[in-house]
């Protein structure tokens, strides 16, 4: 419900999709037009995975590989894959019940890429201090 004194909504109200727009006050919208598709958010999705030890740790392990076998393999393109992997394994061997298959791997792909970006700028920074 909307609460005046808190200014922001609550409970079931946010879940199918109830904002406030200056000038026109409450207004509803199913969730999948209003705040994504389904009951899952997708920024909460992104989020969640965003936090996700088992990604992260995947996302270091993929930049390190590619370290390793940069001379062989290339950088970029070991690096791409391997964000479309684990973006496409996790969802199918761990499937969530507030999220379809196709939104987690879309948030996945996101959240991937922002996990990849900082590893690699930490990577550089520790690459860097060791010179």
């Amino acid at each position: 419900r909307w609460d005046p004194q808190e200014g922001y909504l609550r409970g079931r109200q946010r879940q199918i999709g109830t904002f406030r727009l200056p000038g026109r006050g409450l207004v509803e919208a199913p969730a999948r037009h209003a705040f994504g598709r389904g009951d899952a958010d997708l920024t909460d999705l992104v989020l969640s995975q965003l936090t996700d030890l088992f990604r992260i740790g995947l996302i270091i392990a993929l930049v390190v590989t590619m370290h390793r076998t940069a001379a062989v393999t290339g950088r970029v393109l070991p690096l791409v894959l391997g964000v479309l992997f684990v973006a496409a394994m996790l969802p199918a061997t761990m499937p969530s019940a507030s999220a379809s298959r196709t939104d987690a791997i879309l948030a996945g792909l996101v959240s991937n890429t922002i996990i990849l970006a900082v590893v690699l700028v930490a990577a550089g920074l520790i690459a860097r201090l060791r010179r």
